[in-house]
């Protein structure tokens, strides 16, 4: 039950952590709001972890080849 608790608290903090902003990025945001509009884009990079980004990109490339795949190969019932 401890070890559980202890997971659950570290993948919480973890998280929360992940969500920050970046520090050297609110700076140089600050400086980039004055001269243009960010773009979706730029704003997607900067605020959402790294870690998110590539699960979403490798989940998608493996949906593609998944269907791919199956597309080629059909069940044989």
């Amino acid at each position: 039950m401890a070890s559980g608790l202890a997971t659950l608290l570290a993948v919480v903090l973890a998280y929360i952590a992940m969500w920050r902003p970046r520090v050297s990025e609110v700076t140089k945001e600050s400086a980039l709001a004055a001269e243009r509009q960010p773009s979706v884009g730029y704003w997607l990079v900067t605020y959402m972890p790294w870690l998110l980004i590539v699960a979403f990109v490798g989940f998608a490339i493996w949906v593609v080849v998944y269907i791919l795949y199956m597309a080629a190969r059909p069940p044989n019932w």
